[in-house]
């Protein structure tokens, strides 16, 4: 699927063609009657002609609209791009198109990167491998090595800023640009109906810089202005339905923060989780994490959890027999050697049958314990 070719380049950059083509474009036509066609003066176009300055894309296109060059001849012709006044050129091979190297790199710009206003990618982390993931990312989609500049931060971090012009082709493949906190944003389609591979490196991208794994369940939370709360939730559901259409369940999308910023607007925090050994195990087979800090505790999760098979009500049944005193649904998950979603749900099952009693030490804790049969007897009155 082609993503970016000669006619959806963006109109705030300019070009640089090969001398073959760039002869043949401006074939019998002088500057001066060039200049009676389209609003540019003589001296650009003489500029132009000779290829001593970049050609704007909107100016390109125009003049193509004179010609009947081939689709293959148009794109070939095209070596470098660069951001109109400003920015550094970069090297480019049309048409683009959709690969998991470029979903990948679309994901980063959702997680830890971003588009700046003036188009400038920058991306930020303090682990090195995805430093240099990103870099290799970059060199192999656009085929050759493009200037970055690093920049060390206070916090230990790095943030690596490209040209303006990466950001701007990022942009038309559908990535953010611009403040992603202000902005209504979701998938791009072309992840969405991209193959696994294609959804894979997106999910990982992203868990890569969004992501945690704890000692029972991956999650993931972003956040945003309370205004686009429903934005996130509709980006959080795109995700859920790209794991899904892996083969990978996971949890609904929850409230987890909600905070008042400086400025005066309140930021609202999403999230939603991955548990359960086989959840675990797909993701870590199909999708994985290059941080290699997270991949081994996922690895080990994986590795440490052994569950049994129990039959219908077999589970609860142990629990009833192992309960000892008051008890946490840690500590429960722990005996039946389920996650905590599955061990509340027994939990629950149990209580509404009158067989545990929950024991509520505050409003954020609560023990359990076996119900006494004397509080199970209701006498009738006489």
């Amino acid at each position: 699927m082609k993503l970016i070719d000669h006619r959806n380049l963006p109109d705030t950059c300019m070009v640089k063609l090969t001398d073959k083509f760039r002869t043949k474009l401006f074939a019998n036509l002088t500057a001066n009657r060039l200049a009676e066609i389209f609003p540019n003066s003589a001296s650009s176009f003489k500029y132009y002609k000779r290829g001593a300055s970049f050609i704007p894309i909107d100016l390109f296109k125009q003049l193509l609209t004179l010609h009947s060059f081939g689709d293959s001849e148009i794109n070939q012709s095209v070596l470098e791009i660069k951001k109109r006044l400003c920015g550094k050129p970069i090297k480019i091979k049309l048409p683009i198109c959709a690969s998991a190297d470029l979903s990948e790199l679309a994901g980063h710009t959702f997680g830890d990167g971003h588009i700046s206003k003036a188009g400038r990618f920058v991306y930020v982390n303090t682990s090195k491998e995805l430093i240099e993931r990103v870099i290799h990312l970059t060199n192999k989609i656009f085929n050759n090595s493009i200037y970055r500049d690093y920049r060390k931060r206070k916090d230990g971090s790095i943030s690596i800023h490209y040209p303006s012009a990466l950001g701007e082709l990022l942009h038309v493949c559908g990535c953010v640009k611009g403040n992603k906190f202000k902005q209504d944003f979701d998938v791009p389609a072309w992840i969405k109906s991209g193959n696994h591979e294609v959804k894979s490196g997106f999910i990982r991208a992203l868990f890569d810089d969004e992501g945690t794994v704890s000692s029972t369940r991956i999650a993931i939370n972003m956040a945003k202005s309370m205004e686009l709360k429903w934005s996130l939730r509709k980006f959080f559901i795109s995700l859920i339905e790209l794991l899904t259409c892996l083969n990978i369940r996971s949890g609904n999308v929850v409230v987890c923060a909600r905070r008042k910023n400086k400025n005066g607007t309140t930021a609202i925090g999403l999230l939603f989780v991955i548990c359960g050994l086989e959840e675990l195990r797909k993701f870590l087979d199909k999708i994985g994490f290059l941080h290699s800090a997270k991949q081994k505790k996922l690895k080990t999760l994986v590795n440490s959890v052994i569950q049994p098979n129990y039959h219908d009500g077999e589970a609860r049944e142990i629990i009833l027999n192992s309960m000892t005193g008051l008890m946490s649904t840690k500590d429960i998950s722990k005996i039946i050697k389920r996650g905590m979603v599955n061990t509340r749900y027994h939990l629950k099952l149990l209580e509404e049958e009158g067989k545990l009693k929950k024991v509520v030490i505050h409003k954020s804790k609560w023990l359990w314990q076996l119900k006494d049969k004397s509080e199970k007897q209701v006498t009738s009155p006489i």
